[in-house]
């Protein structure tokens, strides 16, 4: 266990050099038409940034191939599920526990595509990161979710979906994003702190899969897309309390009070 742990811990930081490197290429390939930041900005001929993009890409994929649950990680991939997905619980499948550093990283990955990013660079690592810190810190209310009616679950799903959107946004996924000035699909609000703002986003969504009737762990694909919708513009609209929330001196119980509060809209 110990091993195949290291294993995926080598790979997914050769991983996020490879896709520092590509990021870099990519940018210089579109000068400056992007916003973002100027870090180490290359300035490379752009038919000569596309190929090597394109051969930093196969190396992304061999280092992909060299991890040990590559068959499981790989498979269809769903944003969100229910809390029990990722952490065990009643509805929840031990197997899928080790889900939760890839899908989250194509989370993020797929909201910033939704809000207009051309570029960006996010960083698995980071996340598998805040997947380990939840499970070391919020043990009690993982264990919480297997006890009682769903209605005495409630509290429990609430703080364990803040602790995530706490811990992924103080790791920091997000590394640099160029989104185009002209897209109208960014929210006002995604612009003063983009990991905050996706990882709310993440940790809202998933709360209400968990606290609908039904089907706990996932939902079809229109409704899935509906509930990101839905989270989406809740964050924006309360960005400014949520981001004071994540900024006090108790995060996670100040963001469990504002996701407590939203929720019941969004059920």
């Amino acid at each position: 266990m110990i091993k195949d742990h290291f294993s995926n811990h080598l790979v997914r930081a050769v991983k996020d050099q490879l896709r520092d490197v590509r990021f870099q290429i990519r940018r210089s390939a579109h000068r400056d038409r992007l916003r973002g930041s100027e870090r180490g900005f290359l300035r490379l001929p752009v038919p000569v940034a596309f190929a090597a993009d394109a051969v930093f890409s196969r190396f992304a994929t061999a280092a992909t191939l060299l991890a040990l649950d590559y068959e499981q990680r790989s498979a269809t991939l769903e944003f969100p599920l229910g809390v029990d997905a990722y952490f065990g619980g009643p509805g929840g499948s031990e197997a899928r526990t080790q889900d939760f550093t890839y899908e989250v990283y194509y989370a993020f990955k797929g909201l910033l595509r939704r809000f207009g990013a051309r570029e960006f660079l996010v960083f698995e690592q980071c996340i598998d990161d805040a997947y380990a810190r939840i499970l070391l810190c919020h043990h009690e209310v993982i264990a919480a979710l297997s006890a009682g009616s769903e209605a005495e679950r409630a509290p429990s799903v609430t703080r364990l979906c803040a602790a995530v959107a706490s811990e992924l946004a103080f790791a920091r996924p997000i590394k640099e994003v160029l989104l185009d000035p002209d897209a109208a699909t960014a929210p006002k609000n995604l612009f003063l702190s983009p990991n905050a703002y996706c990882a709310c986003v993440i940790g809202l969504s998933t709360a209400i899969v968990s606290l609908r009737r039904g089907t706990p762990v996932g939902e079809p694909e229109a409704e899935r897309d509906e509930i990101i919708v839905s989270a989406d513009m809740a964050v924006d609209a309360r960005f400014s309390p949520l981001i004071a929330a994540l900024r006090g001196r108790d995060p996670i119980g100040g963001l469990t009070s504002e996701f407590a509060a939203i929720l019941p809209f969004l059920r």
